[in-house]
Protein backbone atom coordinates (compact mmCIF):
# COMPACT_ATOMS: atom_id res chain seq x y z
CA UNK A 1 0.00 0.00 0.00
CA UNK A 2 2.59 2.10 0.46
CA UNK A 3 3.80 2.01 -3.08
CA UNK A 4 2.51 4.76 -5.31
CA UNK A 5 2.18 5.04 -8.75
CA UNK A 6 4.85 6.48 -10.97
CA UNK A 7 3.50 7.23 -14.30
CA UNK A 8 4.30 6.51 -17.87
CA UNK A 9 1.13 4.78 -18.72
CA UNK A 10 -2.52 5.30 -19.31
CA UNK A 11 -5.26 5.30 -16.82
CA UNK A 12 -8.79 4.09 -17.16
CA UNK A 13 -11.63 3.88 -15.06
CA UNK A 14 -12.92 0.69 -14.20
CA UNK A 15 -16.21 0.39 -15.70
CA UNK A 16 -18.15 -1.40 -18.25
CA UNK A 17 -17.00 -4.58 -17.18
CA UNK A 18 -13.69 -4.13 -17.64
CA UNK A 19 -13.05 -5.83 -13.84
CA UNK A 20 -15.06 -8.43 -14.48
CA UNK A 21 -12.78 -11.19 -14.42
CA UNK A 22 -11.86 -10.42 -10.66
CA UNK A 23 -15.25 -11.26 -9.63
CA UNK A 24 -13.99 -15.46 -10.19
CA UNK A 25 -11.87 -16.79 -8.24
CA UNK A 26 -8.67 -18.42 -9.11
CA UNK A 27 -9.08 -22.42 -8.80
CA UNK A 28 -6.21 -23.14 -6.75
CA UNK A 29 -7.74 -20.27 -4.08
CA UNK A 30 -10.98 -21.76 -4.57
CA UNK A 31 -9.30 -25.25 -3.76
CA UNK A 32 -7.16 -23.51 -0.62
CA UNK A 33 -10.69 -22.31 0.94
CA UNK A 34 -12.26 -25.83 0.04
CA UNK A 35 -9.91 -27.57 1.76
CA UNK A 36 -9.52 -25.36 5.08
CA UNK A 37 -13.19 -25.59 5.38
CA UNK A 38 -13.12 -29.64 4.78
CA UNK A 39 -10.49 -29.21 7.64
CA UNK A 40 -12.29 -27.53 10.07
CA UNK A 41 -15.82 -30.02 9.65
CA UNK A 42 -13.29 -32.88 10.53
CA UNK A 43 -11.86 -31.37 13.54
CA UNK A 44 -15.59 -30.55 14.75
CA UNK A 45 -16.59 -34.29 14.04
CA UNK A 46 -18.82 -33.18 11.68
CA UNK A 47 -17.95 -34.85 8.69
CA UNK A 48 -15.30 -37.50 7.93
CA UNK A 49 -12.38 -37.09 5.82
CA UNK A 50 -12.63 -38.79 2.12
CA UNK A 51 -9.46 -39.36 -0.10
CA UNK A 52 -10.61 -37.11 -3.32
CA UNK A 53 -9.57 -34.14 -4.36
CA UNK A 54 -13.20 -32.49 -3.74
CA UNK A 55 -14.94 -31.81 -0.68
CA UNK A 56 -16.55 -34.88 0.72
CA UNK A 57 -18.90 -35.46 2.83
CA UNK A 58 -19.14 -39.04 4.40
CA UNK A 59 -23.08 -39.84 3.98
CA UNK A 60 -22.64 -42.47 6.88
CA UNK A 61 -20.88 -39.73 9.19
CA UNK A 62 -23.06 -40.31 12.22
CA UNK A 63 -22.28 -36.96 13.16
CA UNK A 64 -24.38 -35.43 10.14
CA UNK A 65 -27.40 -37.66 10.61
CA UNK A 66 -28.83 -34.42 13.12
CA UNK A 67 -28.54 -31.82 10.68
CA UNK A 68 -31.50 -32.78 8.61
CA UNK A 69 -32.41 -29.45 7.19
CA UNK A 70 -35.94 -29.54 9.20
CA UNK A 71 -34.51 -26.36 11.10
CA UNK A 72 -31.73 -23.10 10.90
CA UNK A 73 -30.04 -20.96 12.90
CA UNK A 74 -32.21 -17.30 12.23
CA UNK A 75 -29.20 -15.51 12.77
CA UNK A 76 -26.31 -17.62 10.83
CA UNK A 77 -28.31 -19.80 8.54
CA UNK A 78 -26.50 -22.57 9.75
CA UNK A 79 -28.37 -25.94 10.00
CA UNK A 80 -29.22 -27.14 13.66
CA UNK A 81 -29.58 -29.83 15.23
CA UNK A 82 -33.92 -30.54 15.46
CA UNK A 83 -33.39 -33.12 18.89
CA UNK A 84 -31.86 -30.01 20.12
CA UNK A 85 -33.98 -27.76 18.85
CA UNK A 86 -36.57 -29.56 20.15
CA UNK A 87 -35.57 -29.52 23.68
CA UNK A 88 -34.44 -25.95 23.26
CA UNK A 89 -38.51 -25.57 22.66
CA UNK A 90 -39.86 -27.52 25.23
CA UNK A 91 -37.61 -25.22 28.06
CA UNK A 92 -39.40 -22.45 26.51
CA UNK A 93 -42.43 -23.39 26.54
CA UNK A 94 -41.70 -24.75 30.74
CA UNK A 95 -40.25 -21.47 31.00
CA UNK A 96 -43.94 -19.67 30.03
CA UNK A 97 -45.99 -21.71 32.36
CA UNK A 98 -43.28 -21.53 35.29
CA UNK A 99 -44.28 -17.61 34.75
CA UNK A 100 -47.99 -18.25 34.32
CA UNK A 101 -47.22 -16.07 31.25
CA UNK A 102 -51.10 -16.46 29.57
CA UNK A 103 -54.20 -17.67 29.85
CA UNK A 104 -55.77 -20.26 27.04
CA UNK A 105 -58.44 -18.83 26.20
CA UNK A 106 -61.44 -19.63 22.95
CA UNK A 107 -59.61 -17.92 19.34
CA UNK A 108 -63.75 -16.94 19.37
CA UNK A 109 -62.72 -13.99 22.28
CA UNK A 110 -60.24 -12.67 20.56
CA UNK A 111 -62.25 -11.74 18.12
CA UNK A 112 -65.26 -10.47 20.31
CA UNK A 113 -63.27 -8.46 22.54
CA UNK A 114 -60.87 -7.19 20.41
CA UNK A 115 -62.42 -7.40 16.55
CA UNK A 116 -59.54 -9.26 15.14
CA UNK A 117 -57.66 -12.51 15.34
CA UNK A 118 -54.93 -13.45 17.80
CA UNK A 119 -51.67 -12.39 16.18
CA UNK A 120 -49.54 -14.73 14.83
CA UNK A 121 -46.29 -16.25 16.43
CA UNK A 122 -42.88 -17.87 15.20
CA UNK A 123 -40.27 -19.66 16.55
CA UNK A 124 -36.32 -18.23 16.52
CA UNK A 125 -33.86 -20.50 16.93
CA UNK A 126 -30.06 -19.48 17.59
CA UNK A 127 -26.82 -21.19 18.38
CA UNK A 128 -25.05 -18.80 21.11
CA UNK A 129 -22.40 -21.68 21.13
CA UNK A 130 -20.83 -23.39 18.43
CA UNK A 131 -20.49 -26.66 16.90
CA UNK A 132 -18.34 -27.86 19.61
CA UNK A 133 -19.97 -26.24 22.21
CA UNK A 134 -23.52 -25.52 21.41
CA UNK A 135 -25.90 -23.52 23.58
CA UNK A 136 -29.49 -23.41 21.51
CA UNK A 137 -31.91 -21.11 22.19
CA UNK A 138 -35.89 -21.15 21.10
CA UNK A 139 -37.45 -18.32 21.61
CA UNK A 140 -41.24 -17.80 21.08
CA UNK A 141 -42.37 -14.64 19.51
CA UNK A 142 -45.44 -12.79 18.58
CA UNK A 143 -45.74 -11.11 15.43
CA UNK A 144 -47.26 -7.71 16.38
CA UNK A 145 -47.44 -5.26 12.99
CA UNK A 146 -47.45 -1.63 14.13
CA UNK A 147 -50.24 -0.01 12.26
CA UNK A 148 -50.55 3.39 13.32
CA UNK A 149 -47.97 5.40 15.77
CA UNK A 150 -48.06 5.13 19.31
CA UNK A 151 -45.12 5.67 21.88
CA UNK A 152 -45.72 2.35 23.27
CA UNK A 153 -43.42 0.57 20.17
CA UNK A 154 -40.39 2.60 21.82
CA UNK A 155 -39.02 2.45 25.13
CA UNK A 156 -35.19 4.34 25.63
CA UNK A 157 -32.10 3.18 25.20
CA UNK A 158 -28.70 4.70 26.59
CA UNK A 159 -26.06 5.59 24.30
CA UNK A 160 -23.02 3.20 23.62
CA UNK A 161 -20.96 6.41 25.30
CA UNK A 162 -23.17 5.72 28.83
CA UNK A 163 -21.04 2.33 29.05
CA UNK A 164 -17.91 3.92 28.23
CA UNK A 165 -18.28 6.57 30.51
CA UNK A 166 -18.95 4.12 33.53
CA UNK A 167 -15.91 1.60 32.13
CA UNK A 168 -14.06 4.83 31.92
CA UNK A 169 -15.28 6.10 35.43
CA UNK A 170 -14.11 2.41 36.90
CA UNK A 171 -10.51 2.73 35.50
CA UNK A 172 -9.78 6.51 37.22
CA UNK A 173 -11.30 5.29 40.41
CA UNK A 174 -8.82 2.51 40.98
CA UNK A 175 -6.29 4.31 39.13
CA UNK A 176 -6.50 7.62 41.59
CA UNK A 177 -7.30 5.49 44.69
CA UNK A 178 -11.09 7.28 44.56
CA UNK A 179 -12.15 3.66 45.63
CA UNK A 180 -10.64 3.97 49.35
CA UNK A 181 -13.78 5.53 49.52
CA UNK A 182 -16.54 2.51 49.58
CA UNK A 183 -13.11 0.66 51.31
CA UNK A 184 -12.49 -1.83 48.53
CA UNK A 185 -11.29 -1.65 44.64
CA UNK A 186 -13.84 -0.68 41.85
CA UNK A 187 -14.94 -4.24 39.46
CA UNK A 188 -16.93 -4.64 37.24
CA UNK A 189 -20.03 -6.62 37.41
CA UNK A 190 -22.05 -8.19 33.75
CA UNK A 191 -25.80 -9.23 34.76
CA UNK A 192 -27.92 -10.71 32.14
CA UNK A 193 -31.19 -11.46 32.74
CA UNK A 194 -32.89 -14.20 31.16
CA UNK A 195 -36.40 -13.98 29.46
CA UNK A 196 -36.53 -10.57 30.70
CA UNK A 197 -40.12 -9.52 28.82
CA UNK A 198 -41.53 -12.44 31.34
CA UNK A 199 -41.00 -10.40 34.62
CA UNK A 200 -43.48 -7.88 32.91
CA UNK A 201 -46.82 -7.95 33.70
CA UNK A 202 -49.58 -7.03 31.34
CA UNK A 203 -51.23 -3.53 32.13
CA UNK A 204 -54.79 -5.02 32.70
CA UNK A 205 -56.44 -1.88 31.84
CA UNK A 206 -55.12 -2.19 28.08
CA UNK A 207 -56.42 -3.82 25.73
CA UNK A 208 -55.78 -7.45 26.06
CA UNK A 209 -53.78 -8.93 23.59
CA UNK A 210 -54.49 -12.52 22.29
CA UNK A 211 -51.61 -14.69 20.38
CA UNK A 212 -51.89 -17.96 18.31
CA UNK A 213 -50.47 -20.68 20.19
CA UNK A 214 -47.51 -22.67 18.65
CA UNK A 215 -48.02 -25.81 16.77
CA UNK A 216 -46.39 -27.20 20.07
CA UNK A 217 -49.68 -26.65 22.30
CA UNK A 218 -52.57 -29.58 21.39
CA UNK A 219 -55.00 -26.88 21.50
CA UNK A 220 -53.14 -24.30 18.88
CA UNK A 221 -56.37 -24.49 16.58
CA UNK A 222 -58.91 -23.93 19.13
CA UNK A 223 -57.44 -21.59 21.78
CA UNK A 224 -55.20 -19.02 21.50
CA UNK A 225 -53.04 -17.04 24.24
CA UNK A 226 -54.15 -14.09 26.53
CA UNK A 227 -50.77 -12.49 27.77
CA UNK A 228 -50.67 -12.08 31.14
CA UNK A 229 -47.14 -11.12 30.68
CA UNK A 230 -45.24 -9.21 28.05
CA UNK A 231 -43.96 -11.29 25.28
CA UNK A 232 -40.97 -10.99 22.58
CA UNK A 233 -42.61 -9.18 19.36
CA UNK A 234 -45.59 -7.28 20.84
CA UNK A 235 -45.61 -3.49 20.67
CA UNK A 236 -45.41 -3.09 24.35
CA UNK A 237 -42.97 -5.12 25.91
CA UNK A 238 -39.98 -2.90 25.52
CA UNK A 239 -41.91 -0.19 27.21
CA UNK A 240 -43.01 -3.17 29.90
CA UNK A 241 -40.02 -4.01 30.71
CA UNK A 242 -38.22 -0.65 31.29
CA UNK A 243 -40.88 0.03 33.24
CA UNK A 244 -40.17 -2.92 35.43
CA UNK A 245 -36.80 -2.83 36.03
CA UNK A 246 -36.70 0.88 36.64
CA UNK A 247 -39.20 0.80 39.09
CA UNK A 248 -36.55 -2.14 40.91
CA UNK A 249 -33.89 0.04 40.46
CA UNK A 250 -35.61 2.44 42.10
CA UNK A 251 -36.84 0.78 45.42
CA UNK A 252 -33.63 -0.55 45.81
CA UNK A 253 -32.13 2.79 46.45
CA UNK A 254 -30.74 3.91 43.22
CA UNK A 255 -31.28 6.77 41.49
CA UNK A 256 -32.68 7.28 37.67
CA UNK A 257 -30.57 9.48 34.84
CA UNK A 258 -33.07 12.36 34.38
CA UNK A 259 -31.82 13.07 30.79
CA UNK A 260 -31.56 8.99 30.11
CA UNK A 261 -33.55 7.14 31.87
CA UNK A 262 -31.18 3.32 31.68
CA UNK A 263 -28.25 4.65 33.77
CA UNK A 264 -28.31 4.58 37.60
CA UNK A 265 -26.52 5.87 40.04
CA UNK A 266 -26.37 4.30 43.92
CA UNK A 267 -24.46 7.45 45.90
CA UNK A 268 -24.41 5.53 49.17
CA UNK A 269 -23.40 2.18 47.62
CA UNK A 270 -20.87 3.70 45.14
CA UNK A 271 -22.35 1.73 42.28
CA UNK A 272 -23.16 3.20 38.67
CA UNK A 273 -24.92 1.06 36.15
CA UNK A 274 -26.25 1.34 32.64
CA UNK A 275 -29.30 -0.56 31.41
CA UNK A 276 -29.22 -1.45 27.67
CA UNK A 277 -32.19 -4.31 27.12
CA UNK A 278 -31.56 -6.90 29.29
CA UNK A 279 -27.93 -6.36 29.90
CA UNK A 280 -27.04 -4.94 33.37
CA UNK A 281 -23.38 -3.56 33.12
CA UNK A 282 -22.66 -2.00 36.64
CA UNK A 283 -19.41 -0.34 38.58
CA UNK A 284 -18.61 -0.42 41.70
CA UNK A 285 -16.75 -2.03 45.09
CA UNK A 286 -16.92 -5.49 45.46
CA UNK A 287 -19.15 -6.06 48.66
CA UNK A 288 -21.89 -3.47 46.91
CA UNK A 289 -21.76 -5.57 43.58
CA UNK A 290 -22.39 -8.55 45.95
CA UNK A 291 -25.17 -6.86 47.29
CA UNK A 292 -26.66 -5.77 43.51
CA UNK A 293 -26.25 -9.45 42.40
CA UNK A 294 -27.73 -11.03 45.12
CA UNK A 295 -31.00 -8.48 45.03
CA UNK A 296 -31.26 -8.90 41.19
CA UNK A 297 -31.07 -12.84 41.52
CA UNK A 298 -34.03 -12.07 44.31
CA UNK A 299 -36.45 -10.62 41.64
CA UNK A 300 -35.10 -12.14 38.20
CA UNK A 301 -33.55 -15.25 36.85
CA UNK A 302 -30.10 -14.03 35.81
CA UNK A 303 -26.83 -15.28 34.32
CA UNK A 304 -23.81 -13.85 36.01
CA UNK A 305 -20.48 -13.01 33.49
CA UNK A 306 -16.94 -12.71 34.91
CA UNK A 307 -16.50 -10.27 37.96
CA UNK A 308 -13.62 -8.31 36.16
CA UNK A 309 -11.00 -6.04 38.32
CA UNK A 310 -7.57 -5.34 38.98
CA UNK A 311 -7.05 -7.94 41.36
CA UNK A 312 -5.14 -11.07 41.03
CA UNK A 313 -8.15 -13.25 41.33
CA UNK A 314 -9.97 -10.83 39.02
CA UNK A 315 -11.22 -10.98 35.59
CA UNK A 316 -9.40 -9.44 33.01
CA UNK A 317 -12.35 -9.31 30.53
CA UNK A 318 -15.93 -9.46 29.99
CA UNK A 319 -18.77 -9.10 27.34
CA UNK A 320 -20.98 -6.49 27.00
CA UNK A 321 -23.53 -5.68 23.71
CA UNK A 322 -21.79 -8.71 21.85
CA UNK A 323 -18.33 -6.46 22.33
CA UNK A 324 -15.18 -8.00 24.54
CA UNK A 325 -14.17 -5.51 27.16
Amino acid sequence: LDKQCLGGHRHVQLMGGRAKACQVYPEKLVRAILGGIRLELSNNGMIALVHTDILGIDAEDEAMSHFDGHFVDDMSGQALKTDMVLKARQEEMDKYFSHNAYDKVPIEESHRVTGKGPIGSRWIEINKGDDTNPEYRSRLVAKEINRSPSDEMFAATPPLEAKKMLFSMAMSGFAQGRAKNYGTNQKLLFIDVRRAYFNAKVDQDDEPVHVRLPQEDPDCESMCARLLRHMYGTRRAADGWQEEYSTLMVRLGFHQGDSCPNVFHHPERGIVCSVHGDDFTSSGPKPSLDWLEAATAQEYEISIGPRAGPGPDDAKEGRALNRVI
